[in-house]
């Protein structure tokens, strides 16, 4: 009985000995209170307005840009300062705005003139000095961006043109150079669907690609340099394998109209 009883014993300080600084390690690591608080966000959000309509899905989440081919602006503060008060200054307005989100119309200021221009805005983030600023003088933060308004849209093709090509790469492929031909087909006919069609001709394994047709359904948002369009019905629509059941497709402008983002998402590989 002794015996069992030593084995025991020692197996205890064996098992003991191995797990040295345990409790140490299970220790949960305590949350850093200045995690995201160390800088005052002062980037402030603008986009093409609502103009009374439904706003944007949910889904919408555009590239920033500060140039406009829409009257109505919205106005958002940047994300991220909870206790940070704002104030506005746009344009020639008189007296500055207070407000956290708001749109303006801009349609008389334009029609007299100033397509074509731009339009000052500033924007101040006053912001409660605490201990977590890197820098004190983060406290009171002016920046200012002016807004572009133009009657002219960036697009794949013009009005009076119905073919345009690019050459580039899949971002799986980026050593392979292929050409799309984007084609707005007017008349006529593709594999029994009437006109009028927009095909992309040029992917690997697809020979011609036709994006969905309107009376499919679509939701769309945009602004000036980027424009994505979902289509929930696609599955039901009838010409669906003809889009290889294309679910969803995006265009970002990069340069111009010289260089394009182009995404397309697909329910089947």
């Amino acid at each position: 009985m002794k015996s069992w009883i030593q084995i025991i014993v020692f197996a205890l300080l064996v098992a003991l000995a191995g797990c040295k600084g345990c409790d140490q390690e299970v220790k949960p690591i305590k949350p850093d209170p200045c995690k995201g608080k160390s800088k005052v966000n002062t980037f402030f959000k603008v986009r093409p307005g609502d103009r009374g309509f439904r706003p944007p899905h949910k889904w919408c989440e555009l590239v920033p840009c500060d140039t406009f081919n829409s009257s109505s602006v919205l106005f958002e503060v940047p994300d991220g300062n909870p206790n940070s008060t704002y104030e506005w200054n746009i344009g020639n307005e008189t007296e500055p705005r207070t407000g956290k989100k708001f749109e303006i119309d801009f349609s008389d200021y334009l029609n007299n003139g100033k397509w074509e221009t731009f339009l000052p805005v500033s924007l101040t983030t006053r912001t409660p000095y605490n201990s977590c600023l890197d820098n004190a003088g983060d406290t009171l933060i002016t920046v200012a961006r002016s807004l572009f308004f133009t009657e002219k849209w960036i697009t794949l093709m013009g009005n009076n043109t119905d073919f345009v090509e690019y050459k580039g790469y899949l971002t799986d492929k980026p050593s392979t150079e292929i050409n799309l031909k984007f084609i707005r087909k007017k008349v006529g006919s593709f594999r029994g669907e009437n006109s009028p069609l927009f095909l992309l001709v040029g992917l690997p394994d697809i020979d011609t690609l036709m994006y969905p047709k309107i009376a499919c359904g679509n939701e769309f948002c945009y602004n000036y340099k980027h424009q994505t369009y979902r289509y929930p019905n696609i599955i039901h629509c009838p010409s669906s394998p003809l889009t290889n059941f294309m679910v969803s497709n995006e265009s970002i402008f990069i340069q111009g109209n010289r260089r394009l983002k182009a995404t397309f998402t697909f329910s089947r590989p």
